[in-house]
Formats: structure tokens, sequence, C-alpha cells
């Protein structure tokens, strides 16, 4: 019973934290990407979950991405392939660009890696298009 119970309250958690992602990726009335508020669940085991920065593309251009050290962006491709987006982190020392790769049927978005406090320009390039962005990445404790 107990097992059920943990197995329930962890899928219940993941569906909460899914739809906060999501919500994140919505823009303002202004049209500009909105900034997502993430709150932290707690799961089964005590330890703490943190959805992702999602991100658009498509939208983000000029715009300030704030990340916490212990979380991620992910970096939402739209309709466009995932492997197709390369990116450059002007400081290396800041955070670390990871690309897109599908493995058997799970797609997986490019992102960015926090690897220290600080500030950085990234630029994320479709190689196929040739459609650029640019955005600054804060990383915060």
């Amino acid at each position: 019973m107990n097992t059920r119970f943990a197995r329930t309250a962890v899928a219940l958690i993941l569906a909460s934290i899914a739809g906060l992602g999501l919500a994140g990726c919505s823009g303002n009335s202004a049209g500009t990407a909105a900034t997502p508020v993430v709150t932290p669940s707690a799961s089964s085991s005590g330890s703490t979950l943190i959805a992702p920065i999602v991100v658009n593309l498509s939208s983000v251009n000029g715009q300030v991405v704030t990340v916490g050290l212990n979380n991620v962006v992910d970096l939402n491709t739209g309709a466009t392939i995932v492997t197709n987006w390369r990116g450059e982190v002007a400081d290396p020392t800041i955070a670390k660009f990871v690309e897109g790769h599908i493995d058997g049927g799970a797609t997986f978005n490019p992102g960015i890696t926090p690897l220290a406090v600080g500030a950085s320009t990234v630029t994320v390039t479709n190689r196929i298009t040739g459609f650029r962005t640019t955005f600054d990445l804060v990383v915060t404790q």
C-alpha cells in the first residue's frame, strides 16, 4: 500500500512540475518571452525537484534569461529539428551549450547548463535555416 501511495504521489508531483514548465512557455501581453517562475516541489524521497527554465528560441532574442546554478535552461526549438541547432556561450566559464539529440524514441531539446555564477551572452543558430538568436544569460546562486 505504501509503495502504491508513493508512486501516485511522485506521478502527481511530476505532472504538476510539467504543467508549471508549460505555463512558463507563454509570452506576456507585450509579445515578449516571459521568464518562468517555478516553485520547487519536494518528492517522496525528500529531495527537491526543480523544473528547467524553458525558453522559446523563436522569441528570446534580446531578452535576459535568469537561471539558478542548480538548474538548466531548456531551449524549445518549436517545430524545427532539435539536432539542427548550434550554440555558443561567450564566456564558457559561466555556462555550456548542450546540443539537442534523439535517442531511440526520445527527443531532447538543446539547452544551457550553468557552470558558475555570473553573466554571459548566448548565441544559438539553426545550421540549416541560418536563423540566429542572441540573449543574455544570468546565472544566480
